[in-house]
């Protein structure tokens, strides 16, 4: 699969997606979802936390493993 990806105006957008899309051998185009994409410090630390949680979870079994070995 080939792909390409522009960075257009908002301005533009609209425009150049209906021309791309009509082009023949183009069989998608997507906008961006970076309006969507929450980059609050709040939202950006509990995933930071939510992370080291399974880190954690993910080396403790590690080790209970490991010792069962042993």
């Amino acid at each position: 699969m080939k792909y390409c990806v522009l960075y257009l105006d908002k301005k533009e957008a609209k425009a150049k997606v209906r021309e791309i899309g009509s082009l023949d051998f183009v069989t998608e185009v997507k906008y961006s979802q970076d309006e969507n994409i929450d980059l609050t410090s709040e939202h950006i630390e509990s995933q930071i936390n939510d992370l080291a949680q399974i880190a954690e979870a993910k080396l403790l079994e590690k080790k209970e493993n490991d010792e069962a070995i042993k």
